[in-house]
């Protein structure tokens, strides 16, 4: 899997800095109650890193695992960009004898976010950020039991969109 480039920031937003205690609980929150709504299933959520400006979940039920990170940081844009170059310059048609096709994100975008999902890797990565404004970088990796491909895409799609509504931003990129 490859990582995108560029660091997190360290500010955070008005609502974390209210109460940034609860900037975990409500990410991994959302994620398990959009899970639940999507596998018609219990989720159990454990809440494996209570950063609010990264924050990581591990959620269960229906067979499957799902692993959330939210990242807040005025170059989120920048992160999914570079997640979804470095794949297609590493695993796509020109990739000198390193090509697969499974490795190649195909775009996954809805509403507010831009996304990707590799599918060799069951894994989603997206953001609500721009160019020009700082936002959240999400992965959603769905791994374990038997769900296909597009099950599998759906769920993380659902969980993603959903979290990133309530995950917190990163200042606009040049902020002070």
């Amino acid at each position: 899997m490859a990582a995108g480039c560029g660091g997190s920031s360290a500010s955070t937003t008005s609502a974390a800095q209210a109460n940034p205690a609860a900037v975990p609980g409500r990410v991994c929150g959302q994620a398990k109650t959009t899970a639940a709504k999507v596998l018609g299933a219990a989720i159990t959520v454990r809440i494996a890193d209570r950063d609010p400006t990264n924050v990581k979940c591990v959620l269960r039920g229906g067979g499957l695992r799902i692993d959330l990170v939210a990242e807040q940081s005025p170059q989120a844009y920048t992160e999914y960009n570079t997640t979804d170059s470095h794949q297609e310059q590493v695993y796509g048609p020109a990739a000198p004898g390193v090509h697969n096709p499974g490795e190649i994100p195909k775009d996954a975008s809805e509403g507010p976010m831009i996304a990707g999902w590799i599918p060799a890797e069951s894994q989603l990565f997206a953001t609500n950020g721009s160019p020009t404004t700082g936002g959240s970088y999400m992965t959603v990796t769905v791994t374990r039991g038997a769900k296909g491909d597009a099950e599998r895409r759906k769920l993380a799609r659902a969980v993603a969109l959903a979290t990133l509504a309530v995950a917190p931003r990163g200042p606009n990129p040049g902020a002070s």
